[in-house]
């Protein structure tokens, strides 16, 4: 394609010009026999590895130095697992675990289908409010729990006086009801 300059009238090439621009740098020459890549490549291979190196000092090195010393270190490691109490610690983990998720579950999915197919007033409030537990502290949440369900708290006063009850009716404190309100908020 040619295309005359403003200038003088000179013909220019614009595409399949044979200058310097098309024929490798001396650099990239260079390059590239020394470290056998080519620079898009070498610059793939430099952006997989410095994600990979970050991982591996900040996160796997941590972490094996973690259990190297929890197993083989002064402490109890490995003859902890011959011990019964630490089996029925991580089974009664587990299943907390598994039970925290399946409540949130059931009250998630169907919270999230009524909020994506239905129009309703108050619809933008609920979903501003869904993201609440996400901002707060795990301190003001736990405060917030005590004051509200606790032994003195604003909901057991509030059923004591309505019911004329002499002992609060909940009492949940350091249950596994507690952990799952908790884990599903």
């Amino acid at each position: 394609m040619k295309a005359k300059s403003e200038n003088n009238g000179e013909v220019q090439r614009e595409h399949g010009d044979h200058s310097s621009r098309s024929r490798p740098s001396i650099l990239r020459r260079a390059f590239s026999s020394a470290f056998g890549l080519q620079p898009s490549a070498l610059f793939r291979a430099l952006a997989l590895a410095l994600p990979v190196a970050f991982l591996a000092l900040f996160f796997l090195y941590p972490l094996a130095t973690i259990l190297w010393l929890g197993l083989a270190g002064s402490g109890a490691g490995l003859a902890a697992l011959a011990d019964g109490y630490y089996w029925r610690v991580l089974w009664f983990t587990t299943w907390q675990a598994a039970l925290s998720t399946a409540l949130t579950l059931l009250a998630a999915l169907p919270a999230a289908f009524v909020f994506a197919r239905y129009t309703f007033p108050g619809k933008s409030l609920l979903r501003a409010l869904a993201g609440v537990p996400f901002v707060l502290p795990t301190v003001v949440v736990a405060a917030a729990f005590g004051a509200l369900l606790g032994p003195r708290g604003a909901l057991n006063t509030l059923l004591q006086a309505l019911l004329r009850l002499d002992q609060p009716p909940i009492q949940i404190g350091n249950t596994l009801a507690l952990v799952l309100i908790a884990h599903v908020f």
